[in-house]
């Protein structure tokens, strides 16, 4: 009885349909399929192949869909790098320029090629567009460099390794001036030794003529330019008729050698500069001035590292100037004549600055060994030494109705009659500023410095300077007597003595 009981409670909970309905026909907490009473159940087993079969539907569709997408991923890379640059569209500011992204150098073409925001002169980054802003001796490369597409005039885009000088830029031709010209760093001064005896005319206009057989006897210098003498000996004479020229050696061993027949060079225009060379055998053979280098009436003359020697003139055997307006930087004046005044140098009417200059072993038969200055000078002699030169008056120096003014200058080993060391005359106005006055030596008066103020009046300040075996005194005023000044020693003379 008990055995058909559970029959009917199985046959009723597991009756077929009733595996599907979605009930728990037999309340025991289970469902359909699920219930141990539908195992086997021909229903559950059909559901049981769906179910497999649906699982295995989605894991090929899943499968499918990973695939897909991966595709749809590798198919986005490729396609949005539109100008195949190597960036893609999200970080590439123009896709369809293949110039411009991040990597990209930053030009001047108003476009932000490198895609930072900034574009042209604004981008820190910016290439090939240095200029460079000065140009202080015109030839046309510059220095102070600056990142700009918009330069002002002037402006260059060669750099300059001395802007000091016009004769030296990239690309420079080789000239004899002891420097590298180009930018060839491989220079040696050596590089020269093939222009020795070579001379050439670079005209304003950058017109260059051979003139190294052209410097021969007289020869005019017309237009302006740079007359460029390399090293080795030219017998000839110049006369300078055109402004703005340069006469520029290598050094002493560029000699112009007159051989007594001229001066060496006649300066007849404003601004002529001569540099760099030996002046030698000028003679004006005693009917006028200047055996080295005469200068009358004509302003800008300039003087610079210059030997003149052995030159003779009836007045400034080494160098006459009337007139005139110069500057002499470094020049030696070595055994130089003058017949008259001025054996190394004579100015009269003339405004001048010398610098770091030498007067040594000038002679002269009257007055001025080494400087003779006349009838208005103005003269500033600094850091300059006069050494044994020759004169009855006035040894080193003599000033006449003039103005001068010497600083750091020594006056040594002269001889004479009166002022071996200095000689003022007349109307003068001096002042001497830390220099030195050593073993001069007169027969008459005033060894170191001699003073007559006869003709008009004469006004001389002094401030610390050495004066030392200076004979028969340092110094001696006319009609007032002799002085002793000693080291380091300020004073002001005027008419009436030194005090």
């Amino acid at each position: 009885m008990l055995l058909f009981l559970l029959a009917c409670v199985s046959i009723e909970g597991d009756a077929p349909g009733e595996c599907t309905d979605g009930a728990d026909n037999d309340a025991n907490g289970f469902f359909d399929c699920r219930d141990p009473g539908c195992s086997g159940s021909p229903d559950c087993e059909e559901e049981t192949d769906a179910d497999t079969d649906a699982d295995s539907d989605t894991d090929t569709d899943a499968d499918a869909d990973a695939d897909a997408d991966a595709d749809t991923d590798t198919d986005t890379d490729t396609d949005t790098d539109g100008d195949g640059d190597g960036w893609a569209s999200d970080d590439d500011c123009d896709d369809g320029n293949g110039e411009v992204h991040p990597d990209a150098d930053e030009v001047c073409d108003e476009i932000d090629n490198d895609c930072d925001g900034a574009i042209d002169s604004e981008d820190e980054s910016l290439v090939g567009a240095t200029w460079y802003t000065t140009d202080a001796d015109g030839d046309g490369a510059g220095v102070d460099p600056v990142q700009t597409c918009e330069p002002e005039d002037g402006w260059t885009q060669s750099a300059d390794s001395d802007d000091d000088n016009a004769w030296v830029f990239p690309g420079a031709t080789e000239r004899c001036d002891g420097i590298q010209n180009d930018s060839d760093t491989s220079w040696t001064s050596s590089d020269e030794d093939d222009l020795a005896g070579t001379a050439w005319f670079v005209a304003s206009d950058g017109t260059e003529t051979d003139w190294t057989g052209t410097l021969a006897g007289a020869v005019e210098i017309t237009q302006s330019g740079t007359l460029w003498v390399c090293p080795g000996q030219w017998t000839t004479w110049l006369e300078v008729s055109a402004s703005d020229v340069v006469v520029r050696g290598a050094g002493e061993t560029s000699i112009l050698d007159a051989d007594d027949n001229a001066r060496v060079i006649a300066v007849q225009a404003d601004d002529v500069t001569i540099r760099d060379l030996s002046l030698l055998n000028g003679d004006t053979n005693d009917e006028s001035y200047g055996g080295g280098v005469y200068v009358q009436g004509y302003n800008g003359t300039i003087l610079q590292d210059l030997l003149l020697q052995l030159n003779e003139g009836q007045r400034g055997g080494g160098l006459y100037a009337g007139d005139a307006n110069l500057t002499l930087t470094r020049v030696v004046f070595e055994s130089n004549e003058a017949t008259d005044l001025g054996g190394g140098a004579f100015f009269s009417s003339s405004t001048a600055t010398v610098d770091s200059c030498r007067f040594d072993s000038n002679i002269t038969y009257d007055s001025g060994g080494g400087v003779m200055l006349y009838s208005g000078a103005d003269v500033t002699f600094t850091d300059t030494e006069f050494e044994t030169n020759e004169a009855p008056y006035g040894a080193g120096l003599n000033s006449m109705q003039s103005r001068l003014s010497l600083d750091r200058v020594s006056f040594d080993g002269h001889s004479g009659n009166n002022g071996a060391g200095l000689r003022l005359i007349g109307w003068t106005r001096a002042e001497i500023t830390d220099s030195t006055f050593a073993n001069n030596v007169v027969t008459s008066t005033g060894g170191g410095i001699y003073l007559d103020d006869s003709t008009s009046t004469l006004e001389l300040t002094v401030t610390s300077t050495d004066f030392s075996d200076n004979r028969p005194s340092d110094g001696h005023f006319k009609d007032v007597g002799d002085y002793t000044w000693g080291s380091s020693a300020s004073f002001t003379c005027d008419d009436d003595g030194c005090y």
